[in-house]
């Protein structure tokens, strides 16, 4: 029997079609942008230490505080549905920032970055931003 993970994926494939790459495509720059939108900016390290990877998570750790962008999601081009999709920040103090919030540091929205983390606000928008990726590419 389906659980409800496999039937969200079999919905979503039924509903991009042969569109699905492309969808998922859109879904993993969407959901980038969204955390460096949320990311809160003291320094600007936290922020560039965003890395992406397809298969298993970075480990990577930059000292550059200039980067406003998931670094390695520039070419997604032979991204496929299916794939396994890791977006990771592995500074030390990066779950401290998730579970409890910032106390001075701001993200883009002008906002403190609050104890319902970066991460997890995200994952709340999840489905909006599949449901608005699947109509994109189905125009």
């Amino acid at each position: 029997m389906a659980g409800p993970f496999e039937l969200a994926l079999s919905q979503f494939a039924k509903q991009a079609g042969e569109n699905a790459d492309q969808a998922v495509r859109r879904v993993v720059l969407a959901v980038g942008a969204r955390i460096i939108e949320r990311s809160p900016v003291d320094t600007g390290r936290f922020r560039s230490n965003w890395f992406f990877s397809t298969g298993t998570p970075s480990s990577r750790v930059t000292e550059d505080k200039t980067s406003r962008e998931v670094k390695g999601m520039g070419d997604l081009s032979n991204a496929k549905a299916g794939e396994v999709f890791y977006i990771s920040n592995n500074l030390p103090y990066a779950y401290r920032l998730e579970v409890r919030g910032a106390t001075k540091a701001r993200n883009a929205l002008g906002e403190l970055a609050g104890p319902s983390g970066i991460v997890g606000l995200t994952v709340l928008d999840f489905q909006g931003i599949v449901d608005k990726s699947v109509r994109e590419v189905n125009r």
